[in-house]
């Protein structure tokens, strides 16, 4: 999520085409008892992407995206965004406490492998789902290496174009993350230009 690094970000992974349906499952896993979170958000903006004027003091990014045009790409994108399909093509094993982004919902990511693997948990804080507006924003929760918000915003704007915008703001919130100053930001910005790619590659 917030600070993790995509697994996939060469001219050759871009390129793959495959189906969703036969690379990851329908329904997301669902952490263990030991995973499902009884925090509370890291950071006291709960909310702040929903309306896109994201806080200060914290480092903010915006990134959009065209999809295509018509209902039928608003919906297709809408299902992969809204079923965390985006999250486990973009390689981050997701778990989930229900199958649909809502309110509450925890979701556990798992980026890296082995011992590289990172453990980034967040609650989706709110959610729109709407025929034209679809989206959530995730809060930070307690063992997150930042604090802050990420949303997630599906647009099926006047002109058909549908639209994906990914916008946060975040800061360090473990000491690792506050060492790696710069190399963490180029990290974050990786990561969100990871998620335009795949979900335009969701669409096609």
């Amino acid at each position: 999520m917030l600070s993790s690094a995509p697994p996939h970000v060469g001219a050759n992974a871009l390129a793959k085409t495959r189906s969703v349906s036969s690379l990851y499952p329908a329904v997301p896993a669902q952490p263990t008892d030991e995973e499902a979170s009884v925090s509370e958000p890291t950071y006291t903006e709960i909310g702040a992407t929903e309306s896109g004027e994201l806080p200060p003091g914290y480092r903010h990014a915006r990134l959009t995206t065209d999809l295509g045009r018509g209902v039928d790409v608003m919906a297709h994108a809408t299902n992969a965004l809204m079923t965390f399909q985006m999250h486990r093509r973009a390689g981050l094993r997701p778990a989930a406490t229900a199958p649909r982004a809502a309110v509450g919902v925890d979701l556990i990511c798992r980026p890296g492998a082995g011992p590289l693997a990172v453990r980034v948990p967040c609650r989706i804080v709110w959610a729109a789902d709407d025929p034209r507006h679809t989206g959530f924003g995730c809060g930070t929760l307690a063992g997150h290496p930042v604090r802050g918000e990420e949303a997630f915003v599906l647009n099926h704007d006047t002109d058909d174009v549908v639209r994906f915008h990914v916008r946060s703001f975040s800061a360090p919130a473990s000491p690792l993350a506050r060492a790696a100053g710069p190399v963490m930001h180029v990290m974050q910005d990786a990561t969100y230009r990871w998620y335009l790619a795949t979900m335009r590659r969701l669409v096609r």
